[in-house]
């Protein structure tokens, strides 16, 4: 069995511990509720998409990097 490297460990930690913490992402804009459903529903369609947009940013640079420490 091949040995699970200490770089690659700690850069999946480091996405999990990211990847938790970007759930505040979603709330950056503030859907106050005041308005009807549809602005609730925009509003939080906006807010999903600047946050799909920063973890997908983020996951292509740790996949790169865990791909860099797997060829050393």
């Amino acid at each position: 069995m091949r040995s699970f490297p200490l770089r690659r460990a700690a850069a999946i930690s480091t996405a999990f511990v990211v990847l938790a913490h970007s759930m505040n992402w979603a709330l950056a804009k503030d859907c106050d509720g005041r308005g009807s459903q549809t602005d609730l529903n925009l509003c939080a369609g906006e807010n999903f998409k600047q946050a799909d947009a920063k973890l997908n940013a983020f996951y292509a640079k740790l996949q790169k990097k865990i791909s860099a420490a797997g060829q050393s």
